[in-house]
Parts: structure tokens; sequence; C-alpha cells
């Protein structure tokens, strides 16, 4: 199971400071102020505090160079108000869906095949989104998981090249709930 709060009392110094030794900080922690953080481990074998929040706001605000965090705990209450209170879908909730986000399900299907709205699309040819959403919310819950807490490991990554903490010729991975990754 991934383990994400771990609140450090301690003031520490965010990158660019960098470590000769890894800082004595679990991989995510949430700082006393409130804080999401990371460790990065570059390619001179030092170490780095990476601000990884995640975040509430426009897409186009904030102090980053590219386009901004955006809603990243927003979770479509309004579209399945199971998954806004529990973290997973309902089923039921599922199989009574016409529209999703003020678009048909046909519509969804569509959009989202391969050569449609992307070259690869989001499902394949023979699914539907439904049933992908229900085989996600299955194997989601199988883990013991939300879906928004599957989704906080890759807005920790994302937000840590979006602060431009993580570039390709410095960092060589993270540590995350102890593991090397990247």
């Amino acid at each position: 199971m991934i383990c994400y709060e771990y609140v450090y009392a301690q003031d520490v110094e965010l990158y660019p400071k960098k470590y000769n030794t890894i800082p004595e900080i679990n991989s995510p922690s949430t700082l006393k102020d409130g804080r999401e953080v990371i460790i990065s481990v570059f390619s001179t074998g030092e170490y780095s505090i990476l601000p990884v929040t995640q975040e509430k706001g426009g897409i186009y605000s904030c102090l980053y160079d590219l386009n901004g965090k955006g809603e990243q705990t927003w979770i479509d209450a309004p579209d399945f108000p199971s998954l806004g209170k529990t973290g997973l879908h309902s089923e039921e909730e599922l199989n009574k869906k016409t529209m999703i986000t003020g678009r048909t399900l046909e519509v969804i299907n569509f959009i989202s095949k391969p050569e449609r709205f992307s070259h690869s699309g989001f499902i394949a040819e023979d699914e539907e989104i439904i049933s992908v959403l229900k085989g996600d919310n299955i194997i989601v819950g199988n883990m013991g998981m939300t879906h928004a807490g599957m989704a906080k490991p890759l807005f920790h990554v994302w937000n840590a090249l979006q602060g431009n903490c993580l570039k390709r010729d410095d960092t060589i991975t993270i540590l995350y709930n102890e593991i090397r990754v990247l």
C-alpha cells in the first residue's frame, strides 16, 4: 500500500539546495506548513527536496513556467457522487450514466478511440468508457486505494516537472516510498 502523508515537523531547505547525503525525511512527506515534498537524486550523487504540493488553482496560474498546475484536487462529484464521497465509483451509478461532463456516452466513446482526438486514443477500439471506468474501479478497490490516492504520485512527479525541479540532464531518479522511480 502506498503511504503519502508523513508530517515532518522540522524546517528543511528545498530545491535548489543540494545535500551530499540523503535527507532524513520520508519521500513523500508533508511539511509542517502543509507543503508536500519528495526527494530527488541527481547524477552527481547529491539529493534535493522538491516541492510537489497538489493544488487547486487555475490552469494558467502560479509560479510555474509551463501552464500551471490546475485543479489537481478536483473530483467530478456532480457526475459521480459516490466517487466524490468515497473515492471509488458506484457500479450502480455507472450503469445509469448517459452523459459525463455534459457529453453523451456515444460522443465520449467516439472521440476517445484511436485516430480520433489523439493518435493512440484513450480507450481501445473495442472498449467503451463505462467498461473502462468499471475495470479501473475494480483494480483500485482491490488495491485498497482510491482514485485520488492513485493519482497523487503522478501529480507529485508532474508538479516537480512544472516547477522545473526535474531536468533530464541532472536528475536521475526520485525516491517515492523508499523506491527509486523514473
